[in-house]
């Protein structure tokens, strides 16, 4: 082969590259945006639904099978908060692996960028979680384990900042 072949291999491969990476970038986020949300409170249980954009799936690497990321219904002062997370290969909840939720206590924080941070996160999953392709539902919530819901849902991404576990928002649906 010759030089012009090799350079014209090469960049025929870096556009080919390129595509596929911008359409993966543009799919990766629609798993994060919230169309729609709704929480039953019942005599004596609380159901969390929270419909997506895109695939739920998205968000995991096909490859590793790591993802950290997930979904909440938020609380007025962030005590007892409902979320659904996945976050492969870190082990904090008795239902993993795969998606489980937590009943979380958040603190703000100057350690993280978002300036929120998980303080507390129940070990035991709360209820019983199902995700399908972009669908999440937690269903047989104790209301004694949650807080008082303040009618917001978010989508988020987890990082570890200075030791703590930051919860990064990306949407919001009211």
């Amino acid at each position: 082969m010759n030089s012009k072949t090799i350079l014209g291999l090469s960049f025929a491969a870096i556009f080919a590259v390129s595509m596929i990476a911008t359409q993966t970038a543009s799919a990766e986020s629609d798993y994060l945006d919230i169309t729609k949300a709704k929480l039953v409170e019942k005599k004596n249980h609380v159901n969390m639904h929270i419909k997506v954009a895109g695939n739920i799936n998205d968000g995991i690497d096909p490859i590793t099978n790591e993802g950290f990321f997930g979904y909440a219904a938020l609380t007025d002062d962030f005590s007892g908060v409902l979320a659904v997370t996945y976050h492969e290969p870190i082990v904090d909840s008795a239902e993993q692996p795969g998606w489980h939720a937590h009943v979380v206590d958040l603190t703000t924080t100057t350690s993280c960028g978002s300036g929120l941070a998980v303080a507390s996160a129940s070990f035991d999953e709360p209820g019983h979680t199902s995700v399908t392709r972009n669908n999440v539902v937690v269903n047989q919530v104790s209301p004694d384990d949650v807080g008082n819901f303040s009618g917001v849902f978010a989508s988020f991404e987890l990082t570890i900042e200075s030791g703590e576990v930051c919860v990064n928002p990306v949407d919001f649906f009211s």
